[in-house]
């Protein structure tokens, strides 16, 4: 049965919490925790058993298609379309339109105007797929499940300034691109398959925590680490727990990234002994959130991490106190890992 225009924005709007956090925060958390345990144990099972897995009524293989190379082709240019009447601002900033989309595997070229000096792109989507971003040569991405918002993406922006980016959904099963190479690679050896997602743009002054992550600036957020020598890791649970790393860079910046899946939502993080920032990573889940930070050069230098649970709603305070008391009678949740990468 076809799909139109509406049907799918009644599907994708009805959907998408109005709120920051609803009263039903933590059953919501629970259910991304197991359909992400489901889907990674349906990507397992396809990697032993070499079968096809279907992942919703939305993304179907087309007949025939199956790994075939297709033909090159650049990307297909599209234009916002007018924010529907009603629409609200998010974290401050006001909307600037839509796009609604209909196959994975293929590069979409947006255009934007931005109003303000931040400008959020978020994603929503009918099956479970992966959306990446290009910006000035730069990969980003997240996973986007059905009946909430998938990856979100903040840029530093000037008003009136156009900016343009390339925009890609692939199915869950295909491997996880680490740079644009290997995400062009993929597209040229594999035909689009059906598969309905939508970006979402607002431009503005952003009110939120997660627009103050650390040196944050245009195209570093979810930027890649392909080919940087990795410094430190930690990793841990999302109890509120300190873990310290320590590291070493070359030079005068150092990039870290922070992953966060299965409930774990927010990253405290404090380098050098400065000031604590908070670093919202749930929307990128695996994929991580990515920053470039001052360091000293030659200077061994002490990275602190505190990782909360979704279920926790943090507030200003990010001192040891502060997140003791926010955790008590909380339930660790989920799984944490932060890398940190020496900038040459």
């Amino acid at each position: 049965m076809p799909h139109t225009m509406q049907d799918l924005r009644e599907l994708m709007e009805d959907r998408s919490a109005g709120a920051p956090h609803p009263p039903d925060r933590l059953g919501q958390v629970r259910r991304r925790v197991r359909r992400g345990a489901r889907v990674r144990a349906a990507s397992a099972a396809v990697g032993t058993a070499g079968v096809a897995v279907a992942v919703g009524a939305f993304l179907t293989a087309a007949p025939g298609a199956g790994d075939r190379p297709r033909p090159a082709s650049g990307p297909t240019a599209v234009e916002l379309s007018p924010p529907r009447p009603g629409t609200p601002p998010k974290e401050g900033m006001a909307p600037l339109g839509d796009r609604f989309l209909f196959r994975a595997g293929e590069k979409t070229r947006l255009r934007i105007v931005p109003t303000g000096r931040t400008t959020l792109l978020t994603h929503r989507c009918s099956a479970e797929v992966a959306i990446y971003e290009v910006k000035d040569g730069e990969l980003s991405g997240g996973g986007c499940s059905p009946g909430g918002e998938g990856f979100a993406s903040y840029l530093a922006t000037v008003p009136g300034r156009p900016v343009t980016l390339d925009l890609v959904a692939l199915p869950s099963r295909a491997p996880e691109p680490s740079g644009t190479k290997d995400l062009d690679a993929y597209l040229a050896a594999h035909r689009p398959v059906s598969a309905a997602w939508s970006v979402h743009v607002y431009s503005g002054t952003c009110t939120s925590e997660t627009c103050k992550a650390p040196e944050r600036r245009a195209g570093v957020q979810g930027s890649t680490v392909t080919g940087l020598k990795r410094l430190a890791r930690t990793a841990g649970k999302g109890d509120g727990r300190v873990r310290t790393a320590a590291f070493t860079s070359s030079g005068r910046s150092v990039r870290l990234r922070v992953a966060c899946v299965d409930g774990t939502a927010w990253a405290i993080v404090r380098v050098g002994g400065g000031t604590p920032r908070m670093v919202g990573c749930e929307r990128a889940e695996s994929f991580g959130v990515t920053w470039d930070q001052k360091a000293r050069a030659g200077v061994r230098t002490d990275v602190d991490v505190r990782v909360l649970p979704a279920e926790v709603v943090p507030g200003k305070r990010t001192d040891p106190a502060a997140i003791e008391n926010l955790m008590r009678g909380v339930a660790p949740a989920g799984t944490w890992t932060l890398e940190v990468y020496d900038l040459p």
